[in-house]
């Protein structure tokens, strides 16, 4: 989809926001301008940005997983309570790869797709407390043999 395109569908969007960060500054801008007002950027990449971005529990919840794969942390929580600051993530691909991850705490999410957690095969402890499918056990089960996977019952 064009990116002006992605933009005028955001606009009637609820779950947009009016104002979303900037992804050259960072600063707030509206979903409905030209550009932002503090660097110029183009507002409809922002936007773009924001879309591809919420699956994953926007920016901040990408940002603290980045931080934390950088620094090489161990642990990671991401709970999908209402009574957390922090959206729901519904797709896992930025955890994939992390290698050195051994605790892992998604309860409360709703992810579709578990797939990208079989590489992390260092994981001791997958804490999900949602029901998923038989088939995303299995896999994940076969996949982390080495891993306590704790599931709602």
């Amino acid at each position: 989809m064009e990116k002006k395109a992605v933009q005028e569908e955001a606009k009637a969007d609820p779950s947009v926001p009016l104002l979303i960060p900037c992804e050259a500054c960072g600063k707030e801008v509206s979903k409905k301008t030209e550009k932002c007002l503090s660097c110029d950027h183009p507002a409809t990449d922002s936007v773009v940005a924001y879309k591809k971005a919420k699956p994953f529990g926007g920016f901040e919840v990408l940002a603290m997983i980045k931080e934390a794969k950088e620094s090489g942390a161990a642990e990671l929580v991401l709970p999908g309570s209402k009574e957390e600051d922090l959206p729901r993530i519904s797709a896992v691909p930025p955890l994939a790869g992390w290698v050195n991850l051994k605790k892992l705490n998604l309860w409360g999410n709703e992810i579709s797709d578990l797939s990208p957690l079989k590489e992390l095969t260092k994981l001791w402890i997958l804490a999900l407390y949602r029901l998923i499918p038989e088939d995303q056990k299995a896999m994940l089960k076969k996949a982390l043999p080495n891993c306590e996977i704790k599931l709602r019952p």
